[in-house]
C-alpha cells in the first residue's frame, strides 16, 4: 500500500466475507490506500469491474527466434532486479509491490531473470515451469525479444503468460505473438 496507495483483497473461505471485507477495507484505508480492490464477487455491491487476470497461451516453437539471452539472477543481483521490477509493475493494473524476501525466493528457486541483448540488458522476467508470470522490457519495442528468451527457460512447448486485461500493450503484444486467452484467473473489481 504504501508503494502505489493501491490495495487488493481476497476473501477465501469466509463465513462472513462481508463483514470480513469490510474490516480489510478499514485496515486498508487505515495504511493509506487510495484505491481499493477486491476479487471476490460474492462481497460485491455496486462496484465496477477493475480487470481480469488473464492466463494467455501459445507454442513456443512458433514465437519468434531472437538473439536475446535470459540468465537467472544471482544474489548480487537482486536489489537491481527489485528496484527494476518495483519500477516497472507500479502502473501495470493488480501488480504487487516485490519485497526484499520474495525476491530472495525467486533467487533461491531461480525463476527471476535478466535478459540481455548485445551485452545490453533489454529486460527482465519471472518465469517458472511453463509459465511467464511477469515481463517487463526495458527498451521500448524489446517485448517479443524478452518473452522469447524467458520462454527458452520453460519446461513445456506450451507457454503460459499471466496478464491482467487492462495491461492493453502487454495484451496486444501477446495477441500479435499468437497467444489466446484459455482462461480467466480472477476477476476483480474497484471498491473504493
Amino acid at each position: 500500500v504504501p508503494y502505489t496507495k493501491r490495495a487488493y483483497i481476497r476473501i477465501q473461505n469466509s463465513q462472513a466475507p462481508g463483514i470480513l471485507l469490510q474490516e480489510c477495507v478499514d485496515f486498508c484505508r487505515a495504511v493509506g490506500a487510495e484505491e481499493i480492490y477486491v476479487a471476490d464477487e460474492s462481497c460485491i455491491n455496486n462496484s465496477l469491474h477493475y480487470t481480469d487476470i488473464l492466463e494467455m497461451t501459445h507454442v513456443r516453437s512458433k514465437l519468434p527466434e531472437t538473439i536475446a539471452v535470459a540468465y537467472a539472477i544471482v544474489e548480487q543481483q537482486l536489489s537491481e532486479f527489485r528496484d527494476l521490477y518495483n519500477d516497472k509493475m507500479r502502473s501495470v493494473p493488480n501488480s504487487a509491490y516485490l519485497s526484499e524476501q520474495k525476491a530472495k525466493e525467486m533467487v533461491k528457486k531461480q525463476c527471476a531473470y535478466m535478459v540481455i541483448q548485445e551485452g545490453k540488458r533489454i529486460g527482465i522476467g519471472v518465469a517458472a515451469n511453463d509459465t511467464i508470470e511477469m515481463i517487463a522490457a526495458l527498451e521500448k519495442g524489446k517485448g517479443k525479444d524478452v518473452l522469447a528468451a524467458l520462454s527458452k527457460h520453460l519446461s513445456s512447448e506450451c507457454v503460459r503468460v499471466i496478464v491482467a486485461s487492462e495491461n492493453l500493450n502487454a495484451v496486444s503484444l501477446y495477441e500479435r505473438l499468437g497467444f489466446k486467452v484459455s482462461r480467466v484467473l480472477a476477476q476483480w473489481y474497484k471498491i473504493l
